[in-house]
């Protein structure tokens, strides 16, 4: 599911035609010298994958320092004493959530107005309301995207069963806002549905154990199951294709019956041979200045630095959130009619304890 919502990012917020604005995706891989992006996610998941990691970490760190007004990173001048700090990062970290509103799902009609500038013509008083930024607008949702991405990655590579069902609940409006008849908006509340209340105690742990998986061993490695298997996937499609036209359902089945395991020869072949496959990760040098690069584009671009009426080509009437289109009433419809076809019958009653469930 997170190559799916990072699929439906891309298409959001990533247009190869509009490289001259500044702070949007395409022109920051410009400008920080990143290869194998190119908005097709499935082809290579990695690249975008790592691509937004860093383009989420320079934004969050602009916005920390337009709101305490810092220079840079390095900036130490508002570092609290020692026996003040651990108060004090937490006093921060609430500042920078509620001021950007982190954890707040704003639908359509529901975002705080922008402030007023009054005029005075003669004896009448001339009310108007400020222009959105859109400049902001892309900032601020992208820093939304970004953040419920790298939540669902932690939670994958520790394998933290709690937090998988926290995130599939959060990932429900991003769905939506993307399209109503969304196959994987149906998927998040099929799998919520089932691990609340339909599936028995037993069911439940089994699902949610095999959610992730950890192939090579170690702490903090696990990856999602679907995930691994997507991959899969893309390794049976390059055999189909191999087989060239009028191929039969049973040729594709024999071709593709030990994919992984020719995927694996072939990656032993090259070992052997000291043949490079191409890769698109960095090394940590140039990794970090890359990140320095990004962040010199938005240190001059200040894009949270609210200036009405300013516009980001290529993303006209661009909102701060991806739910300021997506109605409350139309979503709640839209979710009733989906459980109510998903229960088959069955009938859910209210628990809320492993104890209280009966077969």
């Amino acid at each position: 599911m997170k190559q799916d919502l990072l699929e439906k990012m891309y298409k959001a917020l990533y247009k190869e035609k509009e490289g001259r604005q500044q702070g949007t995706l395409h022109q920051l891989k410009a400008v920080m010298q990143i290869r194998g992006i190119d908005g097709k996610v499935k082809k290579n998941f990695r690249a975008h994958f790592g691509f937004l990691e860093m383009v989420t970490t320079i934004y969050v760190e602009e916005q920390a320092l337009e709101l305490f007004n810092l220079k840079d990173i390095h900036d130490t001048s508002q570092i609290p004493p020692e026996a003040e700090r651990e108060t004090r990062t937490w006093q921060i970290l609430r500042q920078i959530v509620d001021t950007y509103k982190y954890g707040q799902i704003l639908f359509q009609g529901e975002e705080a107005a922008r402030p007023l500038t009054v005029s005075l013509q003669g004896n009448a008083v001339v009310m108007k309301r400020l222009e959105e930024d859109e400049v902001y607008n892309y900032g601020s949702q992208l820093c939304l995207w970004g953040l419920q991405l790298l939540e669902m990655h932690d939670t994958a590579v520790e394998g933290d069963q709690e937090r998988l069902v926290v995130n599939t609940m959060h990932n429900i409006p991003f769905f939506f806002a993307h399209s109503a008849l969304s196959k994987y908006f149906v998927e998040c509340i099929d799998f919520v549905l089932k691990i609340k209340y339909i599936l028995s105690p037993l069911s439940r742990a089994v699902v949610l154990d095999t959610a992730f998986v950890n192939s090579n061993g170690g702490i903090g490695k696990c990856v999602e199951s679907d995930l691994r298997q997507e991959h899969s996937v893309c390794n049976k499609k390059v055999l189909i294709k191999q087989l060239g036209a009028n191929k039969t359902t049973k040729a594709m089945e024999r071709a593709t019956g030990s994919a992984d395991a020719i995927c694996d020869a072939v990656n032993n072949v090259r070992d052997s041979l000291q043949i490079k496959e191409k890769s698109h990760r960095h090394s940590s040098a140039s990794t970090e200045e890359a990140l320095n690069r990004g962040r010199a584009v938005l240190r001059k671009l200040r894009p949270f630095a609210h200036c009405p009426g300013r516009k980001c080509m290529g993303y006209t009437g661009i909102k701060a959130s991806p739910f300021s289109k997506v109605s409350r009433t139309l979503l709640s419809q839209r979710i009733n009619k989906v459980v109510e076809r998903l229960r088959h019958g069955v009938t859910i009653s209210n628990v809320d304890s492993d104890e209280d469930y009966t077969e």
